[in-house]
C-alpha cells in the first residue's frame, strides 16, 4: 500500500518592491492628507517611510538597480509631501520630512 504525502506548496517570491501603483503613495499627495484629515497623513508618511528604509536596505544586496528605480519613484512623492506641510504648525514633521529627503538624495548621488 501506498500512502500519498501531502503536497506542500512551493512558496511563491514576492517582488522587493511592487509595482508603484500597489501603493498608495503612487498618486500624488492630496491637500486633504496634508492639510487635513491626519490619519490620511499619517499613512502616507508611514508608506514613504517603509518603502524608502526598504529601498536604501536593498541598496547593500542584489537587487540594487530596483533599489535605485523605487528610490527615484519615491523622491518626488517625499518633495511633494514636504511641501505641503507647514513648517510653522508642523515643524517637527517637516523636519522629518527633509532629513528623509536628504537621505533619498545622498544614497542616490553615492549609488551612481
Amino acid at each position: 500500500m501506498t500512502t500519498a504525502r501531502p503536497r506542500t506548496p512551493t512558496p511563491t517570491r514576492r517582488p522587493l518592491f511592487p509595482p508603484a501603483h500597489a501603493h498608495a503613495t503612487s498618486r500624488p499627495i492630496s491637500d486633504r492628507e496634508a492639510h487635513g484629515d491626519p490619519s490620511d497623513l499619517a499613512a502616507s508618511l508611514r508608506e514613504l517611510a517603509a518603502r524608502s528604509h526598504r529601498a536604501v536596505r536593498a541598496l547593500k544586496g542584489p537587487e540594487v538597480d530596483a533599489a535605485r528605480r523605487e528610490l527615484s519613484a519615491l523622491q518626488p512623492r517625499i518633495l511633494d509631501l514636504r511641501h505641503r506641510v507647514d513648517s510653522r504648525t508642523q515643524p517637527d514633521l517637516a523636519s522629518y520630512l527633509d532629513a528623509l529627503r536628504r537621505e533619498v538624495e545622498s544614497r542616490l548621488g553615492s549609488a551612481h
